[in-house]
């Protein structure tokens, strides 16, 4: 079951002194380490200078919004259909949250 995380939202829910995106990072392969999970993190904007648009880090994929909203990119990772019952969406945003559930993802 792949899980989807607003990496924003992530970030702002952690303690001051881990709130970078690298901070993320580090708590997502850390829990893919602990579970047999795959997770997908999707921050706002474009990636840190020097880094690219897409990272796959074992179970992990680290994806930037760019100049579109992240919302739009979780939205557009979600399969249409049955398939996106498969999938979880993690994230504060209540307005995300309800369009995920309307194509079907948890």
């Amino acid at each position: 079951m792949p899980v989807v995380i607003d990496g924003n939202n992530l970030l702002h829910s952690l303690p001051l002194e881990q709130r970078s995106r690298a901070d993320v990072r580090r708590h997502a392969l850390d829990l893919v380490r602990q579970e047999s999970v795959r997770l997908v993190v999707v921050f706002y904007g474009p990636p840190p200078k020097g880094s690219p648009s897409y990272e796959h880090l074992w179970r992990v994929s680290v994806r930037y919004s760019g100049a579109v909203s992240a919302d739009s990119v979780i939205l557009d990772l979600l399969p249409d259909g049955r398939a996106a019952a498969q999938w979880v969406v993690v994230t504060n945003d209540r307005r995300l949250r309800e369009l995920a559930r309307s194509k079907g993802a948890g």
